[in-house]
């Protein structure tokens, strides 16, 4: 799925290495350092089933956690674990300057002049902040192995954080960018 992601870069910046480098931390590519990631009863039930192991064996499915998902397992106080080394904080696989919504050219606008037509500007799924936090209209909850709900904040309450982030950084430049996922 692709979705308009805006980046605001410094106004002096090289685009291209200031829109990499505020994006480097949420690719599916970046580094990350081993983690734990739990597993629901659903899954258990799943991978138990499939591995012929009773659900109630968490040493064997632990040791047995390669053949289910390609990565280490654990069992601790909180539960069955997965060791995982993808990057938790992953929001694109590929993106391209402008992509989609730049035609031939990359759409780059001061932040200022969106500030000044906040109320007409087409607003982004998302946007990266100069201190390199991601700000999401809308984050995935997981409930269960397989299912999860979306949660979505209003287009007032979007619309107010965006012309906070745009009034914070009047200076810089905002760049949009098309993010695939």
């Amino acid at each position: 799925m692709h979705f308009l992601t805006y980046v605001f870069i410094p106004p002096q910046a090289d685009i291209d290495i200031a829109v990499a480098a505020a994006m480097r931390p949420y690719g599916d590519d970046f580094p990350a350092k081993p983690w734990k990631r739990y597993l629901d009863v659903e899954e258990i039930a799943a991978m138990a089933k499939c591995l012929g192991v009773r659900k109630s064996a968490m040493r064997k499915l632990a040791e047995r956690m390669e053949k289910w998902n390609a990565s280490t397992g654990g069992v601790d106080a909180r539960g069955l674990y997965a060791v995982l080394t993808c990057n938790p904080d992953v929001k694109w696989d590929w993106y391209e300057i402008g992509g989609r919504w730049g035609g031939t050219g990359k759409l780059v606008f001061s932040a200022l002049s969106l500030l000044r037509s906040a109320k007409k500007i087409f607003l982004p799924h998302d946007f990266v902040t100069p201190d390199g936090e991601w700000h999401a209209r809308s984050r995935y909850v997981r409930t269960g192995w397989l299912n999860g709900r979306v949660i979505q904040k209003s287009e007032g309450r979007w619309r107010a954080e965006f012309s906070l982030a745009l009034s914070s950084y009047p200076r810089h430049r905002v760049v949009c960018v098309d993010r695939h996922v």
